[in-house]
């Protein structure tokens, strides 16, 4: 049998994984590693790409610009007829990283990437003719403090200033994550899009056969635990630290901070039980003068990335470049026509068939246009199953430490090993 013939019988299961803002792959590398090791010790065939394209400064294209340019990378890999043919996709995302998987999600579901269970079998083998290769199986979605309703507090400033300021300093997805920008798409924001039924990005999500979400309950100040597990707890005591921090763990010994939700009036977290929290101890003066000073060093480097940014699309009109995402030659020459050049990436999105047969837009569009908030993504992502995962950090970083990005929570990538990754029986 020759080599090539041989790659054919042995389907490999990709795992497509994204950083966040100003991330690296790097930070995922303790989540590459237990997928790797896991399926080593399984024996199921797994390949991991870890997105580079989009590291640092570069995620400032948005959620649709990195979006894009991820779409380009797998759907390479996906038509490389010399690499062992994919039968399965998963996507992990971390912070931002899940969103610019949704998007992605939504482009290569849009060009018929995906199985659909659905469609008759005439129908993916015409879309294989165009693609260059079978579609794909989507298999698992995760995402570990990710902002799925955006980063918007309206508690957090007294007007509008706050939302301009920010929005600038972090560019693209920082208009994107603070609902301060409006998309090619009806004007609309990009996270009502990413979330609307009728829109691709819904559609490929409800395909996966899994759809898994960790978000910390304390400790992280970049994004929420509503945003990141779609989740609303009430009353809100229930996200205070004198209550979370007696929230028994699922397994204390091996995942000490996941952690199971209960109510503050629940007859186990009594007067006597909340003693068992930790108390924050008052900061001292120095250390305010220490946050102080590093709060303005950290927005002295952001203005600085900002215009570095605003530079690096003057020059030589990158600017049309990076908007254009250009996809190499060895791409399936559909997605090239999907992906065509554009003054706007999502500009495809307005030739989308709206013949899903979905008439979930109960809320108008002039509504969603407006300063809602996100009540609109809420309420249609919520229409999908989703397995949520409560993580208790005590650690300050807790953004960073539930991906392993530094130490303190190593537990939580140890539980999603463990727990959904395996000798999966994957249908061929």
């Amino acid at each position: 049998m020759s080599p090539t013939a041989d790659a054919a019988q042995k389907p490999i299961h990709l795992w497509v994984l994204h950083h966040g803002l100003w991330g690296h792959p790097d930070h995922l590398t303790l989540l590459a590693k237990t997928i790797l090791d896991k399926a080593s010790q399984t024996g199921e065939s797994v390949q991991v790409l870890n997105i580079a394209v989009n590291s640092g400064t570069w995620t400032y294209a948005g959620v649709d610009g990195c979006g894009a340019k991820t779409v380009r990378i797998v759907t390479e890999r996906l038509a490389d007829a010399s690499k062992p043919r994919i039968s399965h996709i998963s996507f992990a995302g971390y912070s931002l990283g899940g969103l610019i998987l949704r998007y992605a999600i939504g482009v290569l579901y849009a060009h018929g990437v995906f199985a659909n269970p659905s469609q008759p079998a005439s129908s993916s083998s015409a879309v294989s003719n165009e693609l260059g290769f079978s579609p794909v199986i989507a298999h698992k979605f995760v995402t570990f403090a990710s902002p799925h309703l955006g980063t918007y507090n309206p508690s957090s400033a007294n007007s509008g200033l706050y939302f301009r300021l920010a929005s600038f300093l972090l560019a693209r997805p920082g208009a994107q994550m603070l609902h301060q920008d409006r998309t090619g798409l009806d004007n609309r924001k990009m996270i009502n899009v990413l979330a609307d039924p009728a829109l691709p990005f819904f559609q490929g999500l409800a395909l996966f056969e899994e759809r898994i979400l960790y978000g910390n309950i304390i400790n992280d100040n970049m994004v929420g635990h509503r945003t990141s597990t779609l989740l609303s707890l009430s009353p809100q005591k229930s996200l205070e630290k004198q209550y979370v921090y007696t929230l028994p763990a699922i397994n204390p010994d091996t995942y000490p901070s996941i952690v199971l939700l209960k109510s503050p009036t629940d007859p186990s977290i009594s007067a006597a039980s909340t003693s068992l929290a930790v108390a924050e101890p008052k900061p001292t003066v120095g250390e305010i003068i220490a946050r102080g000073a590093w709060s303005v060093c950290f927005v002295a480097a952001l203005t600085l990335q900002r215009w570095y940014w605003i530079g690096l699309q003057m020059y030589d009109g990158w600017t049309q470049n990076w908007r254009k995402t250009p996809v190499s030659s060895n791409g399936p020459t559909g997605l090239l026509k999907l992906l065509s050049p554009s003054n706007e990436p999502s500009d495809w999105l307005k030739s989308w068939p709206s013949n899903s047969n979905e008439t979930s837009r109960v809320v108008s569009l002039d509504l969603v246009q407006e300063n809602d908030g996100d009540a609109y993504a809420f309420e249609q992502l919520n229409r999908l199953t989703w397995q949520r995962l409560h993580v208790r950090s005590k650690e300050r970083r807790a953004h960073a430490s539930i991906v392993g990005r530094i130490n303190g929570n190593e537990d939580v990538v140890r539980h999603f090993g463990d727990t959904f990754l395996g000798a999966e029986k994957h249908r061929v």
